[in-house]
């Protein structure tokens, strides 16, 4: 059995392994690639079905979205905690009780008011 790998005529290099002209140059981030549209940083920008996309930039150069929502959830958790609800099935109110064993941050309803003014004065910059 013959294994020998048959001979080449010059020299063979592999993409993006070498004798590669000094004018091409590879930018990783640069790259025009159709499944990465939408995609800025971290976290994707899908601006296509808002009514305004000036102002969705716009509040994503405050908070991204998983800080809105995170902000968000730890408000209703401490209101969760807090709130008295009569009435419910066992069920219902086991899940309820559950909450009150959550962490909650000390500062959370300052740090969303202050996400929501710093999103306000944003949005009212892009819109008028």
């Amino acid at each position: 059995m013959n294994t020998a790998l048959p001979s080449t005529s010059g020299p063979v290099n592999l993409p993006l392994s070498g004798s590669v002209p000094i004018t091409q140059s590879f930018n990783p981030w640069m790259l025009n690639l159709p499944l990465l549209a939408g995609y800025v940083g971290s976290y994707t920008v899908n601006v296509g079905n808002s009514s305004n996309p000036a102002v969705e930039q716009a509040a994503l150069s405050v908070a991204s979205y998983g800080k809105q929502l995170g902000r968000i959830e730890d408000v209703l958790v401490l209101l969760l905690q807090h709130i008295k609800l009569t009435g419910l099935d066992a069920d219902t109110a086991k899940q309820l009780e559950a909450f009150k064993l959550m962490d909650v941050a000390d500062d959370a309803l300052p740090r969303l008011r202050s996400m929501l003014e710093e999103l306000s004065h944003a949005k009212k910059q892009k819109q008028g």
